[in-house]
């Protein structure tokens, strides 16, 4: 179940832990309420994703990554769980829209990769990898690296 991942202790960290007025991604005129909720729903969306990536990766994690020919050759559980995520748009979540992120708090991202890494340990590893970098080219790229990589 879903549920299983985006669980009840989840949300209530999320609506009642987190002084979002105060870390609010969209500033100060924001309607934490609403902000919050919408978190809320991407992270329950993640948690679907979640499942049934889960359910596919299972029986697969004693499979490896595989360096043919110079090529990296993930399992074929990574490959459809990182096709899930793409096309939900959950990838990159702290990432700024303009390098195809939602410039979410990094607080929901750790919520959203703690249900990457129940469903998938090796699937977390890589997204959590590629955000943290792409997070650093984001922040402290020079210009042209960022515009070579800019959505």
């Amino acid at each position: 179940m879903a549920e299983e991942f985006f669980n009840a202790d989840m949300e209530f960290f999320l609506d009642r832990r987190v002084d979002w007025g105060a870390i609010s991604a969209c500033g100060a005129d924001a309607n934490a309420p609403d902000e919050v909720e919408t978190y809320n729903v991407v992270l329950r969306t993640a948690g679907e994703i979640c499942e049934a990536i889960d359910d596919g990766a299972r029986s697969q994690w004693h499979e490896h990554v595989v360096l043919e020919d110079g090529e990296v050759v993930v399992p074929p559980h990574i490959a459809a769980g990182s096709a899930r995520l793409r096309a939900a748009g959950l990838v990159s979540l702290p990432l700024g829209p303009a390098y195809g992120g939602y410039g979410l708090p990094s607080l929901v991202n750790s919520a959203f990769l703690e249900m990457i890494a129940r469903a998938d340990s090796s699937l977390m590893t890589i997204v959590g990898l590629q955000a943290g970098v792409a997070h650093d080219m984001e922040s402290y790229g020079s210009d042209e690296l960022k515009a070579r990589y800019r959505g």
